[in-house]
């Protein structure tokens, strides 16, 4: 009998020890995600076009979508198109936010052209990093040029070119006043050659701006187009992000409950838009705040202080990551994150069709946040274990 009832509790034991092994499984690899760039050629001419499928999989259901993107040499390729969700393009990246794209690039110099993917899906602490390789034939002018720029720079000579407002642009400035995330560059202003510095993600050139005396220098943003100054503003925010405002041009919809107002920051003016109608009227940011601007005194904290809905204003602007959108900015706190209309009430109401406010709705945690998905898994995992003993403790008895 004795022999019999530990051979039965042995079989019971190896059950439990299967089930256990299949929780903790499906616990660690529930949200593994592999990347994968492939080419469609080895080898290619200088003006042919090189495409790579970048595939993502096994992201599907993760709490936090991965962190995908695409480093190229600028100096070898020239971005042409991305067929699914992306952000960037310009200065040597783009960010993917599909699980399936094709990248198109203009080869520009012979020699080795990679293409780097760095894939980071919630949970690992390193990202996956996959390339893609086009051997080019013909001179390698990227190499030329890369050597050139440690021997002379730019090669421009320091000097100054007047504007129309009495300031002047300086032809040279020093790499140390570089704005985070730009690239020096070269473009013309009035005829004549000037450094500038280049947004990585394309779309943006600032030029340095000084007074008479050469002192006050500071970045204006330059169209080229137009051959237009304009006041250049970065808002910082965490982990190195940060947004820069733009002008809204007549293609961009304002939401609705705002009309455009002006927004003081030091002795800049921003262009931004007030909240004019009822807090439950208008929509809601999404997620939680990208970042905080430097020296916010803040003042709003989980609702428990009462908040002013006129110290939030919607900003058109564009991310680190190369995304534009609006953004709610916070004066008062000196914090901002992206703004979202909701689509399924006609424009109006909060994100998911919630009773909360406008104001509610900033000040607290969304119950879709990623906190929402590490919750169901924990209690997942603790009904396993609870079954677990009950299991033991069965055992036991029997």
């Amino acid at each position: 009998m004795k022999r019999y009832m530990n051979k039965k509790l042995g079989i019971v034991l190896k059950s439990i020890a299967a089930a256990v092994s299949i929780v903790l499984l499906f616990s660690v690899n529930v949200f593994a995600g592999t990347v994968t760039a492939t080419g469609d050629k080895e080898t290619a001419a200088v003006g042919d076009t090189y495409t790579v499928n970048i595939v993502i999989d096994g992201a599907e259901g993760a709490a936090v979508a991965p962190d995908v993107s695409v480093h190229y040499d600028v100096n070898r390729l020239e971005f042409v198109s991305c067929t699914g969700e992306y952000g960037g393009g310009g200065g040597g990246l783009v960010t993917i936010n599909s699980s399936n794209a094709d990248l198109t690039f203009n080869i520009l110099s012979g020699g080795q052209a990679d293409v780097d993917v760095f894939a980071t899906f919630d949970g690992d602490s390193e990202p996956q990093i996959v390339t893609a390789t086009v051997m080019v034939d013909g001179e390698d002018t990227a190499k030329i040029n890369e050597n050139a720029r440690e021997d002379t720079g730019t090669g421009i000579e320091a000097g100054t070119v007047a504007t129309a407002d009495g300031k002047y642009v300086s032809s040279v400035f020093a790499d140390e006043f570089m704005p985070v995330g730009f690239s020096k560059t070269t473009v013309t202003y009035e005829e004549q050659m000037v450094e500038a510095a280049q947004f990585d993600m394309g779309g943006i050139v600032l030029l340095y701006v000084t007074d008479a005396d050469g002192n006050n220098g500071n970045f204006d943003m330059y169209d080229q187009t137009t051959g237009e100054l304009s006041d250049f503003l970065q808002i910082s925010g965490i982990e190195n992000r940060f947004i820069i405002a733009l002008k809204a041009g007549p293609d961009v919809s304002v939401p609705d409950g705002f009309t455009k107002a002006t927004l003081n920051w030091n002795s800049q003016t921003l262009e931004a838009y007030a909240y004019t109608g009822e807090a439950g009227d208008g929509g809601a940011a999404s997620g939680g705040s990208d970042g905080a601007a430097s020296g916010s005194d803040g003042a709003v904290s989980g609702g428990v202080a009462p908040v002013d809905i006129n110290d939030f204003f919607l900003i058109y602007a564009i991310s680190s990551e190369g995304n534009k959108g609006w953004y709610m900015y916070d004066q008062n706190e000196g914090t901002y994150q992206r703004y979202v209309q909701n689509l399924h009430t006609g424009g109006k109401g909060n994100i998911s069709g919630s009773g909360e406010n406008l104001i509610s709705k900033i000040t607290s945690p969304g119950a879709d946040s990623e906190e929402g998905g590490v919750n169901v898994m924990l209690i997942i995992v603790i009904a396993c274990a609870v079954l677990l003993v009950a299991l033991i403790i069965t055992v036991i008895i029997m």
